[in-house]
């Protein structure tokens, strides 16, 4: 018997039979024909990429230029516009500003917490140093038994400095519409609309009105330096938008 004819065949044998199961867990080899020879497959095996599908980003605030807005008093923004930027401020006296101040201490001195329908900024880790809380009310719209704002006052007692802020939730049902052009100062990249008043003491005033992510601000001072507020408004849409 010719051993050197026998192990040659097996051998054939064994390659045959490796090159099949390779072929079969793998799909890259098969055979052809009746020649016995493993051929390499040059085919290409189509793979299925799954689509992702992108989902719009709700939206809470519309920026409009006043041309294109749909207000009952275009003339009144309008003189507003002009006001603010020849005078730095859209009515040229205080208005509003701590006007609830008072009773907000008292609420917040004998008044309870409130439930909110959003989670209020982290103020107290945000305000300058000296700062502390010392007025409170709960206001706006009613969503599940839930406040849709919330006013909170800080002071500084050494520097009688004052920071009030009123903070509320919006609805990506009803965006805000801010008008572009009352938008004339920006932080982060964040428009804002940045007034500047003074007393009759001399007392310098600054007001902000401004949309951060899902909220929107009110937020006004006396007798704080303006690089102490840019400050603190970066603070806060960094605490508003890091997420």
């Amino acid at each position: 018997m010719n051993f050197e004819k026998l192990d040659n065949k097996r051998t054939l044998a064994v390659l045959a039979l490796s090159a099949c199961v390779l072929g079969v867990g793998t799909g890259v080899l098969f055979w052809r024909g009746s020649s016995k020879q493993v051929q390499a497959s040059t085919e290409t095996i189509p793979v299925s990429t799954p689509q992702v599908q992108s989902i719009a980003k709700p939206s809470y605030v519309h920026y409009v230029k006043l041309a294109d807005a749909n207000v009952a008093n275009p003339s009144q923004i309008s003189a507003q516009i002009e006001r603010l930027h020849h005078d730095g401020s859209k009515a040229g006296v205080l208005t509003t500003q701590f006007k609830q101040a008072t009773h907000a201490k008292m609420t917040y001195r004998f008044g309870r917490k409130q439930p909110l329908n959003f989670t209020p900024a982290p103020l107290r880790t945000l305000v300058p140093a000296g700062f502390v809380l010392t007025g409170r009310e709960y206001e706006g719209e009613m969503v599940a038994n839930a406040y849709s704002a919330m006013y909170r006052l800080y002071e500084n007692p050494n520097t009688k400095g004052r920071i009030e802020i009123i903070e509320s939730k919006l609805s990506a049902d009803k965006p805000l519409v801010l008008i572009d052009e009352l938008m004339n100062e920006q932080v982060l990249g964040v428009p804002m609309t940045f007034e500047r008043f003074l007393d009759k003491k001399g007392v310098v005033y600054y007001s902000v009105e401004m949309a951060v992510a899902d909220k929107h601000y009110v937020i006004n001072t006396k007798a704080v330096d303006k690089a102490v507020l840019m400050e603190f408004l970066a603070a806060l849409v960094r605490s508003q938008t890091s997420n």
